[in-house]
């Protein structure tokens, strides 16, 4: 009878096991410099505000952007900002992804906040570090991590295809 209820007690307790995958920590999960890798790993996150009817929509946020799909990220993030207003509102009409210059890609610059120190598009039109807002990313999607911040990085820099 002990052995009986032995075995059974080893049975329960290893049973969670063997349904449990493999999970990586995000430091070791490699997140690629493709468009499909960036979005896969974090900008899905972005359609809770940037997308048509999202719940974490609010006044004075950028109104183009549509990250709902993969495709609509990437063609909405080849446009130009708009719809802000405010003090970010100097960056309406500033590009999103510069293909090929990850400096002047303003989505970098909302992400990464050593772009964002840098940031001048060079045109007079006051988009820099002190009009560029983190805030809803921070609380929304939470803060990409380095390997994403590369990734994206070296995206922008390669030509941004939807690749």
């Amino acid at each position: 009878m002990k052995r009986l209820t032995l075995w059974i007690a080893l049975v329960a307790l290893t049973l969670p096991l063997a349904a449990c995958e493999t999970v990586l920590p995000d430091a070791v999960t490699t997140v690629q410099p493709t468009f499909t890798s960036i979005y896969a790993d974090y900008l899905y996150k972005c359609a809770d505000c940037h997308a048509p009817g999202a719940m974490g929509s609010i006044n004075g946020i950028e109104q183009s952007l549509d990250f709902s799909t993969q495709a609509k990220a990437h063609a909405t993030l080849m446009t130009k900002a708009k719809g802000m207003s405010g003090n970010p509102s100097a960056c309406n009409g500033t590009a999103f992804v510069v293909a090929g210059n990850p400096g002047k890609s303003l989505l970098l610059a909302t992400l990464d906040s050593s772009v964002r120190q840098a940031f001048d598009t060079g045109d007079g039109s006051g988009c820099d570090v002190d009009s560029i807002t983190d805030m809803t990313i921070r609380v929304q999607g939470g803060t990409p991590s380095s390997a994403t911040l590369t990734a994206l990085h070296d995206w922008i820099a390669a030509g941004a295809k939807n690749d």
